[in-house]
């Protein structure tokens, strides 16, 4: 039968302390300073404990029956002492319910790891196919919610994203999830205000230069019905003839600006002399 326990680890010398919770099968008195030094992450505390251990006391606070009730007890200690800012004690971080809140603990005094590319892998083949429960999208949205990304971020997550080269079942799957999807004004209009007075680079001009080689752009022409002269809807007001009541849009007329080609919107099939 496993049992769950909460326990302190005094350093006699130095006066710090260490409050952690633990599961085992063993009994906590057989387990504890003997076989199991803490989950901390600081090698050096877990090595002088085993170098040393006339210098530190071992004491179970208390044993349970569920490993539930035994965090609890861990969360009400951590948050009495604030164990994650309290240099009296080895835990950088403080136990919540279901992980561990690092709020004041500066991310340098945390261990983090670097992952391989073969692990990276492994866990993104892991994870293909896997869909969200609407509670665990929620639970996202709100941990997201206010969140405020820096300028270098963006500037990272753009680059990133930039080197990425999307397969076509993956540009198949976006048009289709895409597809039918009405933008918010509010959503264009901070897309307008974040590319307003964005600079292309070369080589972003090239390649739209490329992409629109032998297409043909379609302009709206405008018809004055006194002279019968059609001219471009954008350059309609050099008209001599401008007028509100003699100015009609002609909707179902358009033109070739490679060819200079007027012809019918009925007329779907174009074929371009450039």
């Amino acid at each position: 039968m496993k049992k769950h326990y909460v326990y302190r680890i005094t350093n006699k010398v130095e006066n710090k302390h260490y409050y952690g919770c633990r599961t085992t099968k063993l009994e906590p008195k057989d387990d504890l300073g003997s076989k199991y030094f803490s989950s901390s992450k600081d090698k050096s505390f877990i090595k002088d404990q085993k170098e040393n251990p006339d210098h530190y006391k071992y004491k179970i606070i208390k044993i349970f029956s569920t490993r539930e009730e035994a965090i609890k007890l861990e969360i009400k200690l951590h948050n009495k002492f604030n164990v994650g800012v309290n240099e009296s004690f080895y835990n950088k971080v403080k136990q919540t319910s279901c992980k561990f809140d690092t709020s004041g603990v500066k991310m340098s005094n945390i261990r983090t790891y670097d992952m391989s590319e073969s692990t990276k892998e492994k866990l993104r083949r892991a994870n293909l196919g896997k869909k969200a429960s609407k509670e665990t999208k929620e639970k996202m949205s709100i941990s997201q919610t206010g969140r405020i990304v820096s300028n270098e971020t963006r500037r990272k997550i753009g680059d990133s994203n930039s080197k990425k080269i999307r397969t076509e079942e993956e540009k198949a799957h976006l048009s289709k999830v895409f597809t039918g999807k009405k933008m918010l004004k509010s959503t264009k209009l901070k897309i307008s205000s974040a590319l307003t007075g964005r600079e292309k680079s070369s080589e972003h001009k090239h390649s739209l230069s490329l992409s629109k080689q032998g297409k043909s752009i379609l302009i709206p022409k405008v018809c004055c019905i006194l002279c019968k002269i059609i001219v471009s809807k954008n350059n309609f007001n050099k008209h001599k003839c401008i007028s509100e009541k003699n100015i009609y849009n002609s909707l179902n007329r358009t033109c070739c600006l490679l060819c200079k080609i007027e012809y019918k919107i009925k007329n779907k099939i174009h074929k371009c002399k450039n």
